[in-house]
């Protein structure tokens, strides 16, 4: 190692800036064998090769990973538009947007003026017939 104390600041920042652009950065092994698949990868998906048959394929070639895992490294690395959500998975929308908050929007659901619809109990003591015990 170079001794800290005899290096002048620039020294310290040339060492630093050398090391910097040497350093790679550090990924997750399965995320390093598919950069190595990467025009693999791309060359299936361009034949309508969905993610579960990549999965499969590289299953076989001792890369274990979920179809979610192919789903993610195509969107991110190899930037394909990802699909449109369903509808069942869509966020809610903002109450507000539309100038209406969510007590407004309560208050016009509720309706005020009927009655409850629950069966109510008598109120006051129960009375027990003995003659049925």
């Amino acid at each position: 190692m170079v001794n800290e104390v005899s290096m002048n600041p620039n020294e310290r920042r040339q060492t630093f800036d050398a090391l910097i652009e040497q350093h790679l950065p550090l990924r997750p092994v399965k995320l390093r064998m598919l950069m190595e698949l990467r025009e693999s990868i791309a060359e299936a998906r361009k034949k309508g090769a969905s993610y579960e048959v990549i999965r499969s394929y590289l299953c076989k070639t001792a890369v274990n990973v979920s179809a979610d895992t192919v789903a993610r490294f195509c969107h991110q690395v190899l930037e394909e538009p990802q699909g449109k959500r369903s509808k069942g998975k869509r966020k809610a929308r903002n109450p507000r947007a539309n100038g209406t908050s969510a007590t407004n929007l309560l208050k016009q659901k509720r309706p005020t003026s009927l009655p409850p619809t629950r069966y109510q109990a008598p109120s006051g003591p129960r009375i027990v017939d003995p003659k049925n015990l």
